[in-house]
């Protein structure tokens, strides 16, 4: 195999191999621990080239080739037939997506992420994009190579992006989404195209249920007395529908509560990596200096 460092400096140079993020292969560590130890997995990450680290680092890339070859040996160690559509799943869970899980989920629907989804694949994948349509029977996105980009060799990639968008609706407390793919690049295709159905967000019916209850309640208690039945049943239906109000309005306020406090890890984690960041440079930076200074020193 190569050195461990290889992609370690590769990735996070400008001089190519800068496919696809490397934070992808994270839900695949994790799938493949629970089966095998942490020296099995990183003596089949440094086989293809990449040191372990490099799949904790959100500003690394690695070449696609080297992405397929790094899933296909952890999906082997695993020994499970579907670890990729795991992986993806879990690739939206707070643990990976961070901040992005906040921005998304801020969008407000199912529909808004999977166009968000499309328009912002550019930023962790640079060998292919997505474009995004709705139709009648739902939403349908479809996957292409960039032209001029190296081609996907293994289906592992295909498997791993329908997880993915299988998990999106669970952003937003939904079940799973259900995937049909008509047309894969695996298959001989010229693009995968993937085809959504997905729940949305159901709309909240307790202020107008609780109206009706009220108003039945009223006109129920008021019977014979016609008017009295009236103004009672509107008294009770307008205090059932505040009721129902105001149950709605703690239930979107624990909503938020969740997100900001989500929101809030996700900043505190980012920050973590920005100032882990910092301190790497740092130490980079004082390390070149110093060299310069010997040098200096040398040639003096």
């Amino acid at each position: 195999g190569r050195g461990s460092d290889t992609y370690v400096s590769e990735a996070q140079s400008s001089l190519g191999g800068q496919d696809v993020q490397a934070f992808f292969l994270g839900p695949f560590v994790d799938c493949a621990l629970e089966v095998v130890t942490r020296a099995k997995v990183d003596e089949a990450l440094l086989a293809q080239g990449v040191h372990p680290s490099l799949v904790e680092d959100r500003n690394a890339w690695v070449p696609l080739h080297v992405m397929e070859n790094c899933m296909v040996a952890l999906a082997e160690l695993s020994g499970d037939p579907l670890i990729a559509r795991t992986a993806g799943r879990a690739a939206v869970s707070p643990k990976y997506a961070g901040i992005l899980r906040t921005i998304v989920r801020a969008v407000g629907s199912t529909e808004s992420a999977y166009r968000w989804l499309a328009e912002a694949s550019a930023r962790f994948n640079k060998v292919g994009s997505f474009t995004y349509s709705v139709e009648p029977t739902g939403t349908t996105l479809v996957y292409r190579a960039r032209e001029g980009a190296p081609a996907e060799q293994n289906v592992i990639m295909c498997q791993t992006r329908s997880g993915n968008l299988e998990a999106i609706p669970t952003l937003f407390d939904l079940p799973y989404a259900k995937i049909s793919h008509p047309t894969c690049i695996h298959r001989g295709d010229e693009t995968c195209v993937y085809r959504i159905e997905h729940k949305s967000r159901p709309r909240d019916l307790w202020p107008l249920a609780a109206f009706l209850a009220g108003l039945a309640l009223g006109v129920a208690l008021g019977w014979p007395n016609a008017w009295f039945s009236l103004c009672l049943g509107a008294s009770l239906g307008v205090s059932g529908y505040a009721l129902g109000a105001m149950r709605s309005t703690r239930r979107v306020l624990a909503s938020a509560t969740a997100t900001v406090n989500e929101q809030h890890d996700a900043l505190n984690d980012a920050a973590i990596e920005h100032e882990a960041r910092f301190a790497e440079l740092s130490e980079a930076k004082a390390a070149v200096e110093q060299k310069v200074e010997e040098r200096t020193l040398e040639l003096q």
